[in-house]
């Protein structure tokens, strides 16, 4: 009983705190992932979007330098504020990776402190657990050997020669053989 009170009990129980604590920083780390994911797939679209509008640019400038119109002009001023506008999304984007990026790397390195702790705890609280366990080991076979040398004492003892005459004197009904009963 006291095995299972000092030692197996609060085992299970250390076991089980470290376990959600070991959950809750895996589920946050798999977050960040899959956000970090998402937003390196929206850089990606968005870097060649702005691609695109740069070509656009390109092409309408190699077009509009044979021609001198405002219509021509005109595109080239609207296909440059496209670029621009596209590259600022691509700023705004970038930026936000990054700061996504920054705080999976935060969220890393504090899940790290944390499960190195958590090791170093389990570590200490093991350390102690087993010397428990050791220590109620040896009470208990302290106890089994006084046991063991009580029975052995009691059965080098025994005489069953003796043991016979003392059943006899004790369980007997008396000298008088019982007689045959008459009709």
């Amino acid at each position: 009983m006291q095995l299972l009170s000092e030692v197996e009990q609060p085992m299970l129980k250390f076991k089980d705190t470290q376990k959600k604590e070991r959950k809750m920083f895996s589920a946050l780390l798999a977050e960040d992932r899959k956000q970090l994911a998402s937003k390196y797939s929206v850089v990606q679209k968005t870097r060649t979007a702005v691609a695109v509008k740069h070509r656009e640019l390109e092409n309408k400038s190699a077009v509009s330098r044979d021609l001198e119109d405002d219509k021509a002009q005109s595109e080239i001023r609207k296909a440059k504020r496209r670029s621009l506008s596209a590259e600022e999304g691509l700023k705004a984007v970038v930026t936000s990776y990054n700061e996504m990026q920054s705080k999976w790397v935060d969220d890393m390195v504090q899940a790290c402190e944390v499960f190195e702790a958590a090791e170093n705890d389990k570590a200490e609280f093991l350390k102690a657990k087993l010397g428990k366990y050791e220590e109620i080991l040896r009470i208990f076979n302290v106890s089994c050997i006084k046991s063991c040398d009580k029975m052995l004492g009691v059965v080098q003892a025994l005489d069953p020669q003796q043991d016979r005459e003392k059943f006899i004197r004790t369980s007997a009904t008396g000298s008088k053989r019982p007689t045959d009963l008459q009709f």
